[in-house]
């Protein structure tokens, strides 16, 4: 039993995100956000007649189609299980962070991005080609972009919500500088 054990740990290892290879800082730019869903299809899929949550989510959809683009460098706050997270700075302040992880056997990159008032977040989803700590490679697919809303009546999103997808990203970079 420890055998198998052991084997596990080291299967899911061998496909979790070197965290050797994961840069001190990293800046993520995005533009080119194309918005496949309109607002009443996405309060739909929320499915809520809560006022304080359509208004969360109604501002954090207008928001999302007012962003043209987006950069935002932070430095490597974690780096274990196979995971590396970044944060800004003063990250007492915000929920925005980056995280590189391996999902389904292919390394991921995730922004989290404050987007509107009461916690409201936007979420993308990148496919890692490569990664050193000189330089993080993406796949030049559009990534996926999804708004993080809170659970009425929190303002934040640590305390669970929807994750509700929308669209997508035709243009993130990530660099190391």
């Amino acid at each position: 039993m420890k055998a198998l054990g052991l084997l596990l740990l080291l299967s899911f290892n061998a496909f979790a995100v070197q965290t050797r290879n994961c840069p001190a800082k990293l800046t993520v730019t995005y533009s080119d956000l194309v918005i496949n869903r309109t607002l009443g299809q996405v309060i739909d899929e929320r499915g809520t007649d809560i006022e304080a949550e359509i208004a969360k989510l109604t501002a954090a959809f207008l928001s999302t189609q007012g962003t043209r683009a987006l950069t935002r460098s932070m430095n490597m706050s974690a780096a274990r299980n196979g995971r590396c997270v970044y944060r800004p700075e003063n990250s007492r302040d915000t929920e925005e962070k980056i995280e590189l992880y391996t999902k389904g056997g292919k390394d991921q990159l995730m922004i989290q991005t404050d987007i509107a008032p009461g916690g409201a977040l936007l979420r993308l989803y990148a496919q890692i080609l490569s990664m050193t700590p000189q330089k993080v490679t993406l796949s030049k697919r559009p990534a996926g972009m999804a708004l993080a809303i809170p659970r009425h009546p929190y303002d934040s999103y640590s305390a669970g919500g929807d994750l509700l997808f929308i669209g997508e990203v035709r243009n993130i970079t990530a660099g190391t500088n």
